[in-house]
Protein backbone atom coordinates (compact mmCIF):
# COMPACT_ATOMS: atom_id res chain seq x y z
CA UNK A 1 0.00 0.00 0.00
CA UNK A 2 2.32 2.93 0.86
CA UNK A 3 5.22 1.12 -1.51
CA UNK A 4 3.52 3.19 -4.57
CA UNK A 5 3.06 6.16 -2.51
CA UNK A 6 6.81 6.11 -1.91
CA UNK A 7 8.02 5.26 -5.22
CA UNK A 8 5.90 8.78 -6.42
CA UNK A 9 7.26 10.69 -3.79
CA UNK A 10 10.68 9.44 -4.53
CA UNK A 11 10.29 10.27 -8.39
CA UNK A 12 9.10 13.66 -7.35
CA UNK A 13 12.55 14.33 -5.12
CA UNK A 14 14.11 12.91 -8.38
CA UNK A 15 12.73 15.30 -10.58
CA UNK A 16 12.85 18.48 -8.00
CA UNK A 17 17.07 17.39 -7.57
CA UNK A 18 17.41 17.33 -11.41
CA UNK A 19 15.89 20.65 -11.71
CA UNK A 20 18.38 21.69 -8.81
CA UNK A 21 21.34 20.76 -10.15
CA UNK A 22 20.68 23.12 -13.12
CA UNK A 23 19.87 26.23 -10.65
CA UNK A 24 22.51 28.57 -10.30
CA UNK A 25 22.33 31.61 -8.02
CA UNK A 26 22.23 34.16 -10.82
CA UNK A 27 18.42 32.70 -10.89
CA UNK A 28 17.34 33.84 -7.46
CA UNK A 29 17.00 37.37 -9.30
CA UNK A 30 14.18 36.38 -11.48
CA UNK A 31 12.64 33.53 -9.33
CA UNK A 32 12.19 35.11 -6.19
CA UNK A 33 10.37 38.76 -7.73
CA UNK A 34 8.27 36.32 -9.25
CA UNK A 35 7.33 34.41 -6.06
CA UNK A 36 6.96 37.38 -4.16
CA UNK A 37 4.81 38.87 -7.36
CA UNK A 38 2.39 35.53 -6.83
CA UNK A 39 2.28 35.67 -2.84
CA UNK A 40 1.15 39.57 -3.31
CA UNK A 41 -2.34 38.08 -5.26
CA UNK A 42 -3.62 36.59 -2.11
CA UNK A 43 -4.77 38.81 1.16
CA UNK A 44 -1.98 40.32 2.56
CA UNK A 45 -0.94 43.34 4.68
CA UNK A 46 -0.85 46.22 2.86
CA UNK A 47 3.57 46.35 4.38
CA UNK A 48 3.88 43.49 1.60
CA UNK A 49 3.78 45.74 -0.94
CA UNK A 50 6.47 47.27 0.12
CA UNK A 51 8.48 44.69 0.74
CA UNK A 52 7.68 43.21 -2.79
CA UNK A 53 8.84 46.47 -4.52
CA UNK A 54 12.32 46.34 -2.24
CA UNK A 55 12.66 42.80 -3.62
CA UNK A 56 11.43 43.50 -7.49
CA UNK A 57 12.78 47.00 -7.98
CA UNK A 58 16.33 45.72 -7.91
CA UNK A 59 15.76 42.93 -9.89
CA UNK A 60 14.50 44.70 -12.43
CA UNK A 61 17.27 47.40 -12.74
CA UNK A 62 20.03 44.52 -13.08
CA UNK A 63 18.43 43.29 -16.15
CA UNK A 64 18.16 46.59 -17.75
CA UNK A 65 21.67 47.56 -17.24
CA UNK A 66 22.50 43.77 -18.01
CA UNK A 67 20.84 44.38 -21.01
CA UNK A 68 22.21 47.65 -21.85
CA UNK A 69 25.73 45.76 -23.45
CA UNK A 70 23.38 42.25 -25.12
CA UNK A 71 23.64 42.83 -29.08
CA UNK A 72 20.41 42.03 -30.69
CA UNK A 73 18.25 42.90 -28.24
CA UNK A 74 16.49 45.85 -28.74
CA UNK A 75 15.79 48.59 -27.00
CA UNK A 76 12.38 48.51 -25.99
CA UNK A 77 12.86 45.39 -23.87
CA UNK A 78 15.29 47.65 -21.96
CA UNK A 79 12.94 50.53 -21.24
CA UNK A 80 10.16 47.86 -20.58
CA UNK A 81 12.37 47.31 -17.58
CA UNK A 82 13.09 50.97 -16.78
CA UNK A 83 9.60 51.87 -16.35
CA UNK A 84 8.66 49.08 -14.27
CA UNK A 85 11.24 49.61 -12.38
CA UNK A 86 10.37 53.17 -11.67
CA UNK A 87 6.82 51.48 -11.17
CA UNK A 88 8.12 49.31 -8.56
CA UNK A 89 9.98 51.91 -6.32
CA UNK A 90 9.84 51.94 -2.82
CA UNK A 91 11.38 55.41 -2.33
CA UNK A 92 8.95 57.22 -4.78
CA UNK A 93 6.08 54.96 -4.65
CA UNK A 94 3.64 54.54 -7.32
CA UNK A 95 -0.13 54.35 -5.73
CA UNK A 96 -2.64 52.78 -8.24
CA UNK A 97 -5.32 52.75 -5.41
CA UNK A 98 -6.70 49.45 -6.48
CA UNK A 99 -5.22 45.93 -6.72
CA UNK A 100 -6.48 45.02 -9.92
CA UNK A 101 -4.17 47.29 -12.10
CA UNK A 102 -1.16 45.62 -9.79
CA UNK A 103 -2.44 42.14 -10.73
CA UNK A 104 -2.15 43.30 -14.23
CA UNK A 105 1.28 44.84 -13.89
CA UNK A 106 2.83 41.36 -11.85
CA UNK A 107 1.85 39.43 -14.81
CA UNK A 108 2.92 41.34 -17.53
CA UNK A 109 6.48 41.84 -15.21
CA UNK A 110 5.94 37.72 -14.54
CA UNK A 111 6.07 37.45 -18.10
CA UNK A 112 9.39 39.59 -18.77
CA UNK A 113 10.97 38.16 -16.01
CA UNK A 114 10.49 34.22 -17.64
CA UNK A 115 11.34 35.67 -20.62
CA UNK A 116 14.95 36.66 -19.42
CA UNK A 117 15.24 34.38 -16.79
CA UNK A 118 14.39 31.19 -19.05
CA UNK A 119 16.02 31.81 -22.28
CA UNK A 120 19.42 30.12 -21.64
CA UNK A 121 20.42 31.80 -24.91
CA UNK A 122 20.18 35.38 -23.52
CA UNK A 123 21.71 34.14 -20.54
CA UNK A 124 25.23 33.39 -22.26
CA UNK A 125 25.00 36.57 -24.36
CA UNK A 126 24.38 38.20 -20.71
CA UNK A 127 27.37 36.00 -18.95
CA UNK A 128 29.90 37.45 -21.55
CA UNK A 129 29.44 40.87 -19.57
CA UNK A 130 29.73 39.37 -16.66
CA UNK A 131 32.94 41.56 -15.17
CA UNK A 132 30.68 44.93 -15.81
CA UNK A 133 27.98 44.29 -13.34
Amino acid sequence: MFKQEFEDFKQVGKAIASTLRDFENKDIIWMAPIVVMIIGLFPVPYGYFTFLKIIVCPSLIYYAVKLTNVKNVGPGLRWAFIVLAFVYNPILQVHLYSKVPWIVINFINAILLVGIGGNKNLKKKMKAFENIV
